[in-house]
């Protein structure tokens, strides 16, 4: 057993003298056993769910693996009965995983989704509508859909544990309700939950839901009314906050809490559970274990049916379950074997939750907590005030616990973001409860009242925020700024002695090797020619000759991150910005560019569509003074850049992507950015392409494409701007049609540079 204690030694020599007392710390016990065989049931699931269908060399490693256990059984001489346990475990969570992926993706519906054009879905909408704007500026909902009857292809079947994504969906729609959509489906990998996302063309709603969910609805609404005209942080913040609803957050302000660690907080989590907790206990008392356990399982219920099973939820509530069956019997559990508890039964139960990124993060920042954070407070406390102590122990800890999960899919950080947590700790409970009281009370006059809190605490969170996020020393590599977190935790124990560092560094240190695996420091290579900027789901690309001009087309979507790209590339000034058409996803971005370099000129789609978008971008440029113009095919730049596309414009509503911007850059051999042309488009561009090294795939990997383009062109590179999003970007299509070629996408590799000798680096596999 592992376990936080102080050595008795220390403890007996310190205990004569009122200093010594204060200067002892004895540090919670915690009980390490059930960690090996949370950690089997994650990786056997992770393994059956997407990794068992790369055959040989898995099985073969799995074989390793127990081959390796057993030597460690005789060498060390672990009880047969441990390895039998936990290779039980890893056995049976890959079964799981393969179980799992049978039902979620069963071979006919596999094999009829990637053949047909159009299919008929009868289904029960099983997921609240999730909205998100799309890059023409309006909102659509996307939600998940039960097939109770599918027709295509001649055929007709039944799946009702299967799950489809249908991506346009009436955002009034609630779970519960009856669909019969007409549409066509996108293929998905096993790894996701859905079979396929479906695009709807005919779209039918009937049935009323689920009583619970007209209930949630309702107070959704009542709550929108008691928000209208709020500021825009307490519209975001206070549904955000309370109930983990996070659609209504502006991207600027969500972008400046990813930055600065403070995510977390718009996301339900153990600190919603633990109020709710708190409050049914003051009510009822502890004298019943069982009776109050049994009514605080109630409250979570309540909980959950109010605010969903995001994976924080699903996490935490797990926790509690254990947490609270312990209290019903009148016995205790520790953090520790909670967690683990929790984190078996959710691979078992939930298995695509927790293969999801929300899962991991929110058990490592418990863990985190728990093993480091409590520890540390309980030490500052000596020297310092509990409720300050706190504040800083426990978001540096789940700060460092979570940055190796980070790097996974984010490139940036701050060295504010304990600063930020610590500032923003004080309101976070009261924002909770106003925000809870706003919900249910709505539109009763106690919802107004209750507003007032709740919006001083969300400025105070927005300032904060905003602040750090634009303070020097954020925006930096995700990696350097826990190396700061690292290095804040070193000097803090380095009070405390050998002994306690020597702990914290066993606790952190195998989490922390992950980090130097999958992270290394951003930025670009010194000697780079073109970059293709990570600004999620949108587009940026820069690029540079010999003889030093810069150009850019596109700026991304609203936010700083096509700016910073530009940033970390040493950019200061353009030659040349081009915009390929008027989408928020590719001219979101322009105002911190326009403020990060200057720019000589801008070039435009010759078609408008949509025109509020052109009309802010002109105003944009007007009050900088900067000049700008549509461009056609045969415009050039310097002998550096060629405009390939639209051969003849038009200003037509809806043709956006038909008439957005193509060109060819002259670096690395050869570079040919598609933008977002339509397959009919790129077809009758494909007779002017012939090889180029390098494509960058037409509108973010859609399925939308030219097979004669892409076989006519033939890249060695390919490289997809995209991010997380519902439209099921990239496209298996699409990137069969490009499957000769090495692909990257900034989704899973970050920024992707080329280097003058053609060269790619990026997080993912680097060229020699």
């Amino acid at each position: 057993m592992i376990c936080w204690t102080s050595p008795a030694s220390e403890a007996a020599s310190l205990s004569n003298s009122e200093n010594s007392r204060r200067s002892r710390i004895v540090l919670p016990r915690q009980d390490f056993r059930l960690v090996p065989l949370a950690c089997c049931a994650l990786v056997g699931t992770w393994v059956g769910i997407g990794q068992i269908g790369k055959g040989f060399i898995w099985g073969s490693g799995l074989v390793v693996a127990g081959a390796a256990l057993a030597l460690l059984a005789i060498v060390v001489r672990v009880p047969r009965l441990w390895i039998v346990v936990h290779g039980a475990i890893l056995v049976a969570s890959v079964g799981v995983g393969i179980c799992q992926v049978a039902v979620a993706h069963p071979s006919a519906l596999v094999t009829v989704s990637g053949q047909a054009s159009r299919l008929i879905i009868d289904g029960t909408v099983t997921s609240r509508p999730h909205p998100s704007l799309t890059p023409w500026g309006e909102t659509q909902c996307s939600a998940n859909v039960s097939v109770a009857r599918f027709v295509g292809e001649g055929q007709t079947a039944q799946y009702p544990h299967t799950k489809v994504a249908i991506v346009s969906l009436p955002c009034g729609v609630i779970p519960g309700q009856n669909v019969r959509i007409e549409g066509r489906p996108i293929e998905t990998e096993p790894r996701q939950e859905v079979a396929f996302r479906m695009v709807p063309h005919e779209t039918q709603v009937s049935g009323t839901g689920r009583a619970s969910e007209r209930i949630v609805a309702k107070i959704d609404d009542g709550m929108g009314q008691v928000l209208d005209g709020a500021p825009q942080h307490a519209q975001g913040l206070i549904p955000g906050v309370a109930l983990g609803d996070d659609s209504r957050v502006s991207s600027v302000l969500a972008d400046a809490m990813k930055l600065t660690g403070l995510t977390h907080l718009i996301a339900v989590s153990g600190g919603h559970i633990s109020i709710v907790i708190a409050i049914t206990l003051a009510i009822v008392g502890r004298r019943h274990s069982a009776i109050a356990a049994s009514l605080c399982a109630v409250a979570l219920v309540g909980l959950v049916l109010l605010v969903g099973p995001h994976p924080s939820v699903i996490r935490a509530v797990g926790m509690s379950v254990v947490l609270l069956a312990a209290m019903s019997v009148g016995r205790g559990t520790g953090a520790v074997p909670a967690l683990c508890i929790a984190i078996i039964a959710t691979s078992w139960v939930f298995p695509y939750i927790a293969m999801g990124y929300g899962f991991w993060l929110s058990a490592a920042a418990t863990a985190g907590i728990v093993t480091v954070g409590s520890p540390l407070a309980e030490m500052l406390a000596v020297w310092m005030p509990r409720g300050l102590a706190e504040a800083i122990a426990i978001p540096l800890a789940a700060q460092l616990a979570c940055v190796p999960i980070l790097m996974l899919f984010s490139e940036e950080g701050s060295v504010w973001a304990v600063a930020a947590n610590a500032l923003v700790a004080p309101v976070v409970a009261p924002l909770t409860i106003a925000g809870l009281i706003v919900a249910l009370a709505a539109p009763l006059p106690l919802a107004s009242l209750a507003l007032i809190p709740a919006t001083m605490a969300t400025w105070w969170i927005d300032v904060v925020a905003r602040s750090f996020a634009a303070a020097p020393g954020s925006g930096i590599p995700l990696l350097w700024s826990g190396v700061v977190c690292f290095a804040m935790l070193a000097a803090l124990v380095a009070f405390r002695g050998a002994m306690l560092a020597a702990r914290v560094a066993v606790a952190l240190g195998c989490w922390w090797a992950w980090t130097f695996v999958v992270g290394r420091p951003a930025g670009a290579p010194e000697d780079w020619a073109a970059i293709q900027c990570d600004v999620g789901q949108g587009s940026a690309l820069i690029a540079r000759n010999e003889a030093g001009a810069t150009i850019m087309m596109d700026v991304g979507p609203e936010g700083p991150s096509a700016a910073r790209c530009l940033s970390s590339a040493g950019i200061r000034e353009l030659d040349l910005l081009i915009l390929s058409h008027a989408h928020s996803d590719h001219i979101g971005g322009l105002p911190e560019v326009m403020s990060e370099v200057d720019i000589a000129e801008v070039w435009l789609s010759p078609n408008p569509d949509p025109a509020d978008n052109t009309e802010w971008v002109e105003r944009q440029l007007d009050a900088s003074g900067i000049p700008y113009r549509s461009v056609r095919a045969g415009e050039t730049f310097q002998n550096f850049l060629e405009i390939l596309w639209p051969i003849t414009p038009n200003q037509r509503e809806g043709e956006a992507n038909a008439q957005s911007l193509a060109a060819y850059i002259d670096v690395s051999g050869g570079l040919l950015v598609l933008s977002d042309m339509t397959a009919d488009s790129q077809e009758r561009l494909a007779p002017h392409i012939g090889h180029v090294p390098i494509v960058i795939m037409a509108h973010h990997g859609s399925a939308d494409q030219s097979s004669q383009l892409a076989a006519n062109a033939s890249p060695d590179f390919t490289f997809i701007s995209v991010g997380e999003n519902s439209y099921g970007h990239p496209a298996p299509a699409a990137l069969d049609l490009y499957s000769d070629s090495q692909v990257f996408d900034t989704l899973t590799c970050g920024p992707i540079a080329i280097t003058a000798e053609g060269n790619i680096e990026s997080r993912c596999d680097e060229t020699p």
